[in-house]
């Protein structure tokens, strides 16, 4: 177990960043069984969070409930980096549906512990999007 509960949540997010969403869902759904059964929630809450992004285009309610998930797991163990990422793929939910306030909101929320953490790319990716969605408001 101690290979494969982190090499899920990798291969999961090299599947999604490949665009492989059909592998990613399979691979993160699994993974979150282990995560759970083993008690990992650094896991669980990285798992939740890449399935939440994996399904953004798919299925908002299914990803919602999975980012809403990842947010109160990495909250409650203080796992902030990633919090911060599981704050900014929320906000690219409501992005993507439309909802301007609540976007900037979580964005804005991932963007402060990016800074503060000093987390290399991420700060500048966000402010690209936030500058982005406040154009089109």
């Amino acid at each position: 177990m101690p290979g494969i509960i982190p090499m899920a949540c990798m291969l999961g997010e090299g599947y999604l960043l490949a665009e492989d969403h059909l592998n990613a869902r399979k691979t993160l759904e699994d993974g979150i069984e282990t995560f759970e059964s083993c008690k990992t929630p650094f896991y669980l809450g990285c798992g939740h969070r890449l399935l939440g992004e994996v399904l953004i285009k798919e299925d908002f309610h299914l990803a919602a409930s999975h980012l809403e998930k990842s947010i109160e797991i990495l909250q409650e163990i203080k796992a902030e980096n990633e919090l911060a990422y599981a704050y900014a793929g929320y906000g690219r939910l409501h992005m993507l549906k439309g909802r301007s306030e609540q976007a900037v909101e979580f964005m804005t929320k991932g963007l402060e512990i990016f800074k503060r953490l000093n987390t290399q790319n991420q700060p500048e990716k966000i402010i690209e999007e936030l500058a982005s969605i406040r154009a089109e408001q």
